[in-house]
């Protein structure tokens, strides 16, 4: 009994021995960090550009360390790492002050200036890249890539930046297959995403493309609203995946407010601006990094430049030329704005302007175009903004259309008015804040105050004929 119980003794006491120094009893046992933790250890202390490593080699663990080396233009580097931590604990690196100062050394390009060349040689925009390869051996950087196109290759001296060789796909064959479809470039597949994005296309930030396998263009930006992700056919345009905040929720809160368009600073511009839209020349607007707005102008009276607020409109900045002076010296005389071009042209036209639709006015140079529509007919006039003098019109012959009685013309407001007054036992004089405006083509609406309250008509604008009203009661 004693002799088992003694052996009992002896495994309990072995037990409890084993389980105390056990790997991972009361202590968390350590993993050793893996083979791209350590590169990215050794890539944020090493003074030369990991682009340039080469026949890179990462030594098994011995002790706990991992020996990582590598061969480059300027020499070739050792670093000894802690295997856990990542730890450098010895390094052995060439002096890159000595090696540049050695008679003959050139330095090697880097990547950007590379790709820079690459950029400006290659026929197609390069973002259209897939499986893209881009490496340095020996003094040589090698890019390639596929696309709709065809597979790209390129080799190019890394000291002179000499392109040694290059294989490309002749664009012209490609375009003329049977089955080729065109597709949009980065930039168009922008421009179809903002055309659908509840956001304005300023208040994107970082905006990333992506060409993917599927010959989709994976476009990413942030906002001041959230992330936003677009998938755009490359071949059709269509948007076939999105990712979007709740844009009308977060506006609806308050707590983001969206900036100005480059159309409101205009305008904001416009309001304040001593010279009219139609003298301006050379019009540009540039949206700051600091969220402002700068709408810059030429004129004849000089340069103009505003610094607007892209929240609020408040203007930061101005310079403006003194334009009142300039006009009372005589060194420039002050043109027509296209509302007073409009009235120049409306006193010698053969209809009233009440009787044209569809007005417009574009500056063409000293000039103004002034275009109308009629019952007659369409009419164009060329007016010069310094002078007012009527320079050159184009339009049907109203007096003759008129005698021969083929066009069906619109009688003006006030003469219906006239008739309406003189049907009610009104005078002119009799009426107050009178307004007549155009209700649709065909009909006018007709409007006056008398002693005895407020008169409302709505009358064919061809015959006259009351369609519907309102008067005062007994009338």
């Amino acid at each position: 009994m004693k002799k088992h119980l003694l052996v009992f003794s002896l495994i309990l006491a072995l037990s409890l021995c084993l389980s105390f120094y056990a790997p991972g009893a009361g202590a968390e046992e350590q993993t050793p960090l893996d083979g791209d933790a350590l590169y990215d250890a050794v890539r944020e202390i090493c003074p030369v550009s990991s682009s340039f490593w080469e026949d890179s080699m990462l030594h098994q663990m011995k002790d706990g360390k991992r020996e990582f080396s590598f061969d480059s233009p300027y020499g070739a580097f050792r670093y000894v790492l802690d295997a856990y931590t990542g730890e450098v604990l010895e390094k052995d690196e060439p002096n890159l002050e000595e090696v540049r100062a050695q008679e003959g050394f050139v330095e090697p390009l880097d990547t950007d200036p590379i790709l820079d060349i690459i950029y400006d040689l290659c026929p197609i925009d390069t973002a259209f890249g897939i499986n893209r390869q881009f490496s340095y051996h020996k003094g040589i950087w090698t890019y390639s890539f596929d696309s709709l196109f065809g597979s790209f290759f390129y080799q190019v001296d890394a000291f002179t930046g000499e392109v040694l060789e290059k294989d490309e796909p002749n664009l012209e064959e490609v375009r003329a297959q049977e089955d080729f479809v065109e597709p949009i470039d980065s930039s168009g597949a922008l421009d179809r995403i903002f055309e659908e994005c509840p956001i304005e296309r300023i208040m994107a930030k970082d905006i990333t493309f992506s060409m993917q396998p599927e010959m989709v263009w994976l476009v990413t930006f942030s906002s001041d609203y959230g992330d936003f992700l677009y998938m755009v056919d490359a071949l059709t345009g269509e948007i076939t995946d999105r990712e979007e905040p709740d844009v009308e929720a977060i506006r609806a809160s308050g707590t983001v407010k969206d900036y100005l368009t480059a159309e409101e600073a205009i305008d904001i511009i416009m309001d304040i601006c001593p010279i009219g839209f139609g003298e301006m020349r050379d019009l540009k607007t540039s949206w700051r990094t600091d969220k402002c707005w700068t709408v810059t102008f030429d004129s004849d009276y000089g340069g103009f430049r505003y610094q607007l607020d892209g929240l609020t409109g408040e203007i930061l900045d101005r310079e403006e030329p003194d334009v009142e002076a300039l006009i009372a010296s005589g060194a420039v005389q002050k043109q027509l704005d296209a509302g007073e071009a409009i009235s120049a042209v409306f006193k010698v036209a053969p209809i009233k302007r009440i009787l044209a639709w569809d007005t417009n006015a574009a500056k063409n140079g000293d000039c103004w175009i002034i275009t109308f529509d009629s019952d007659f007919g369409k009419f164009t006039y060329t007016i010069n903004a310094r002078t007012g003098k009527i320079v050159d019109q184009e339009g049907p012959d109203v007096e003759a259309l008129r005698a021969s009685g083929t066009v069906r013309e619109r009688r003006a407001p006030d003469e219906i008015k006239t008739d309406i007054l003189k049907e009610y036992g009104l005078k002119k004089e009799d009426t107050e804040n009178p307004k007549n405006w155009a209700i649709t083509r065909e009909t006018w609406g007709i409007s006056f105050d008398t002693k005895d309250g407020s008169w409302y008509f709505e009358v064919d604008a061809y015959t006259g004929e009351i369609l519907d009203k309102e008067i005062p009661d007994g009338k």
